[in-house]
């Protein structure tokens, strides 16, 4: 996806899709998370591999997250955070609430049925993708910064 920003200009530019799909094959010797693009321009695709504790199966997830929830929040955090800056959960779900005009209750933002329809698509997921492309950091306790 290639999204760049110039702190000492205050551009972002968006670079255009891999022209090719690929796959993330294996498993890397503990959890985590591959973003995998596609040229399709409309959706990214997280790869998530967890291990079994007890039987040591690795199995494979696939989310497709849409690119413009994507692109969404990183013009959500361009123009609410300053670069350096920690920003907490609480603070980046109000403002993605504020955005999509969400209504759901602050405490049930990420419990029960409104994970699926609310926290993963907006928040969680196209926090994970920007955080791979190098353009924030992402904490454990939910707490994001501008680089």
């Amino acid at each position: 996806m290639g999204i760049s920003y110039d702190a000492q200009r205050g551009n972002t530019r968006l670079a255009q899709f891999d022209k090719d799909h690929f796959e993330v094959y294996g498993w890397r010797g503990k959890s985590g998370l591959d973003i995998v693009k596609c040229n399709d321009g409309e959706n990214v695709y997280v790869i998530e591999h967890r291990k079994n504790k007890q039987t040591g199966e690795i199995t494979k997830y696939t989310t497709e997250v849409e690119l413009q929830k994507v692109l969404n929040l990183w013009q959500i955090l361009k123009k609410n955070c300053e670069v350096g800056e920690t920003y907490g959960y609480r603070f980046i779900m109000s403002k993605i609430k504020e955005f999509y005009g969400f209504t759901v209750d602050d405490e049930a933002w990420n419990g029960g049925k409104n994970r699926s329809k609310y926290y993963f698509p907006t928040h969680y997921y196209p926090l994970k993708v920007l955080e791979s492309e190098g353009v924030i950091q992402y904490f454990g306790n939910g707490g994001v910064m501008l680089k």
